[in-house]
């Protein structure tokens, strides 16, 4: 019904009321409320799921014990990697990711992740404060990957690798902000590779990241 519609696309809590005196003529319809905050220590991804009854699959990893909000009113508390849920119908949904997560990454297997399940994956809201220490290929092969997010909370404090973390998408552009305290990091190779409009490096983007070896990340990362 138009409830449960409602309430699947993650519309919050459905009231109905009547209109009218109550004795006739009366019309009811829903009306969807919508209750919204803001957590920076949330990692937040916007999903757009192509067609009803479709797996989405998260980049979860390392050490895992959080709580992922999916967007349709399901909440699960997640142990294990590269959680996945089923959306009963197709749009966009924001998936909000509480609790601790210390990597993310994709397997470069497409296998049962494939490459169209890892279009769904549109852009990254924000990095949230949940231990990441690892971002080796975190969003390999996510080719719809378009937007992603500044480090504005120290999301990165001690990521040590961004190895392949955005080969393959389709990024519009790297925030300036991106490595911004991401001081322990020691590889960048080909975290940008194959994205087809990004043509430069932002100035002073590995400006905080003293410890990656060699080679330069300013030459590997967009090989």
């Amino acid at each position: 019904g138009i409830r449960d519609r409602l309430r699947s696309r993650g519309l919050g809590d459905v009231y109905k009321r009547k209109a009218g005196d109550g004795k006739e003529n009366l019309t009811t319809y829903p009306i969807a409320v919508t209750q919204l905050g803001h957590d920076p220590t949330a990692m937040v991804f916007v999903l757009n799921v192509a067609t009803d009854g479709a797996k989405a699959y998260l980049p979860l990893a390392g050490n895992i014990n959080c709580t992922v909000y999916w967007g349709d009113t399901n909440v699960e508390e997640v142990t294990t990697v590269n959680p996945s849920h089923t959306y009963e119908f197709a749009g966009e949904y924001i998936v909000t990711v509480k609790g601790k997560v210390t990597a993310l990454t994709f397997p470069s297997s497409t296998s049962p992740i494939t490459a169209a399940i890892r279009k769904y994956i549109t852009e990254v809201r924000q990095w949230g404060t949940t231990g990441l220490t690892s971002l080796n290929n975190a969003f390999y092969n996510c080719a719809a990957l378009r937007r992603i997010p500044a480090d504005t909370d120290n999301s990165f404090a001690q990521v040590t690798t961004f190895s392949g973390a955005f080969r393959n998408c389709d990024l519009e552009s790297i925030p300036a902000g991106l490595f911004f305290s991401a001081s322990q990091a020691m590889n960048f190779d080909y975290t940008f590779s194959a994205n087809k409009s990004i043509l430069e490096i932002p100035a002073g983007l590995f400006d905080n990241c003293l410890l990656y070896t060699s080679p330069s990340p300013r030459d590997r990362s967009l090989s």
